[in-house]
């Protein structure tokens, strides 16, 4: 009889420490998973052209930037331009890449997948952040 119940203490033991070894093995992996995520993360910006053709970029150190300044970092890299005007409330995007604002198609930029609500000079962009330039539509 005491054969058997040290056998079970033994094997519940092995089992509760199995269990443990990767509980902890899990996590340890699930915190280098984030930290390389956060390490790659930072603020996306994409231009959509409106005819299936897209650019993005990545800005991993954002700091004090603007969702304009980024549009300007992005045309630089992808080689197009950029054609504002500026107003009291901020910067208006009128062309892209020889797009420009008609009333079929217009800039609008989006803001974590929203419209945004400030003009794009004078949102400072946050780590994380996805800006989207899209040519479409507008709605009004």
């Amino acid at each position: 009889m005491k054969k058997i119940l040290l056998y079970l203490i033994l094997t519940i033991a092995f089992i509760a420490g199995v269990g443990f070894y990767f509980k902890n093995s899990n996590t340890s992996f699930k915190l280098d998973q984030i930290k390389v995520e956060e390490e790659t993360k930072g603020v996306t910006t994409i231009v959509d052209f409106g005819d299936e053709n897209k650019v993005t970029y990545l800005e991993k150190n954002s700091t004090n930037l603007t969702a304009y300044d980024l549009l300007k970092k992005t045309a630089e890299v992808n080689n197009f331009e950029i054609k504002v005007k500026q107003y009291d409330f901020g910067v208006f995007v009128e062309e892209i890449d020889g797009r420009k604002n008609t009333n079929e198609k217009a800039w609008i930029y989006f803001l974590n997948s929203v419209s945004a609500t400030a003009a794009a000079d004078t949102y400072i962009v946050q780590h994380g952040d996805l800006i989207e330039w899209k040519y479409i539509e507008p709605q009004f």
